[in-house]
Formats: structure tokens, C-alpha cells, sequence
């Protein structure tokens, strides 16, 4: 009789071996995929803070240099300084409550798109629901979100040299009137955080903000950024005495 050549199965080790391999490779792969993931939303994170700040520091620093701009004939106002607007400009007092600035230029339109009044821009920069707004005419509309603060300081020239001596609030402005027609530059300051969770786990940072004192986030999962520019004020008018 011929003999029958009978294949040999797996036997019950090798199948836990190759189940024990393929779980190892399995875990890998998902460890691999969870890493990338975790990579790509702090990028994401970082990427929306750097673009969102970059973009509030712009718009504000084209708006801020228009403070003052008219023709030579063109009268802003009988009140002075009639580049930054003081009854539209405020000092939050601390370092969790935002300041509010108000500056004042001859345009056709205001910072809506609206037609300005009498040819006279006047716009008011703000917080609000975290967003960083722009306001005018009873009206506003938001520039960025994610905004936690923001703090505006002014720049006083005092000698009449083109340069700041010293940096004060708007509280500190308003109660100084020579002062106020002194300002030649204004710092600005904001806290920004994403939109996203980026960090592991919940953590409050305290951040310092210059001439408010600590400010102390939400203890989230949040990334936070200071973004901080000084302006000049090339149309400033000149030094109106006392």
C-alpha cells in the first residue's frame, strides 16, 4: 500500500506566538498613530497662536499709526489730543481685565467699513467674549478670538525728543493733561491662547503683564502666548505746551 503524506498543522504555541507578535506590532503601530496625532495638534496649536497674533499685532499697528493722520487743513476736533481719544480710552485697573484704546483720524470710513462722521474715523479696540474687537459708531466687530487680555500702555515723550522717557496707564494719562498731549508711541500687550487643547494634562500658568502685574490662566490644557509690540505715532501732533 502507498503510504500517505499527511501535512502538519500549527500547533497551539505557534498560534500564540503569531497572536502575540501581531498584538506587539498592533500596539506599535497605534502608539506610532496616538504620537503623530499628539504632534500634529500641538503644531496645529502653536501654528493658530503664531498666525492669530501676528495678525492682531498688524491690523493694530496699521490702525494705531493712522492715530492723528489728517491734511493740513482738516480739523479733527476742538478737544486735544485728538489722536488718542481719551473718553474712549480705558484702563482695566488689573492684569485679568483688559484696557480699551480709542484713536481718531480724517478717513472717509471707519474701522467697520462704515461711513465715518464728519470724515472723522473713530475707532475703539477692546476685549469681549474673547475676542479682540473693533469698534465704532455703536457698532463692532471681532478681529481675532482666543483673546484672554489685552493692555495698552502709552509712551510719554517728555523733552520732546522723539523718544518715550516713560510708559504710563491710560489712568495715569487721563489724570495728566500735559501728559496727554506727550504720548509719541503705545505698547501693546495681548494674551492669547488656542483654540484646542494642546498640553498632557491641566496646568495654570501666571503670566506677567507689563505695568498690570500676574496674570493667572485658566487651569486647562490650553497653549498661551504673550504677543507685544511698540508703535509709534508718526502723525502725533506737535508738542501743544501746558
Amino acid at each position: 500500500m502507498k503510504s500517505i503524506n499527511k501535512s502538519n498543522g500549527f500547533t497551539l504555541i505557534e498560534y500564540m506566538v503569531a497572536i502575540t507578535i501581531g498584538l506587539i506590532l498592533l500596539a506599535g503601530v497605534g502608539t506610532f498613530f496616538l504620537g503623530m496625532q499628539k504632534s500634529s495638534q500641538a503644531q496645529n496649536g502653536i501654528s493658530e497662536l503664531q498666525e492669530n497674533g501676528r495678525f492682531a499685532l498688524y491690523f493694530l499697528t496699521n490702525e494705531i499709526q493712522m492715530a492723528g493722520w489728517k491734511e493740513p487743513d482738516f480739523i479733527i476736533g476742538a478737544s486735544t489730543p485728538n489722536y488718542i481719544d481719551l473718553t474712549g480710552t480705558s484702563d482695566g485697573g488689573a492684569a485679568n481685565v483688559s484696557d480699551s484704546l480709542q484713536i481718531r483720524y480724517e478717513s472717509d470710513v471707519d474701522c467697520l467699513g462704515n461711513a465715518a462722521a464728519g470724515g472723522v474715523a473713530t475707532n475703539r479696540f477692546f476685549v469681549e467674549d474673547g475676542q479682540l474687537k473693533c469698534g465704532a459708531g455703536g457698532a463692532s466687530q471681532p478681529i481675532i478670538n482666543g483673546v484672554e487680555v489685552a493692555h495698552f500702555l502709552y509712551g510719554v515723550d517728555t523733552d520732546r525728543d522723539n523718544t518715550p522717557e516713560k510708559y504710563v496707564t491710560a489712568s495715569q494719562l487721563a489724570a495728566n493733561p500735559v501728559e496727554a498731549r506727550q504720548v509719541a508711541s503705545v505698547k501693546v500687550i495681548l494674551l492669547l491662547a488656542s483654540d484646542t487643547n494642546v498640553a498632557d494634562t491641566n496646568t495654570a500658568r501666571t503670566f506677567t503683564i507689563l505695568g498690570e502685574g500676574e496674570f493667572t490662566a485658566n487651569n486647562d490644557r490650553k497653549l498661551r502666548r504673550i504677543f507685544s509690540s511698540t508703535i509709534f505715532l508718526p502723525n502725533r501732533p506737535k508738542y501743544l505746551g501746558s
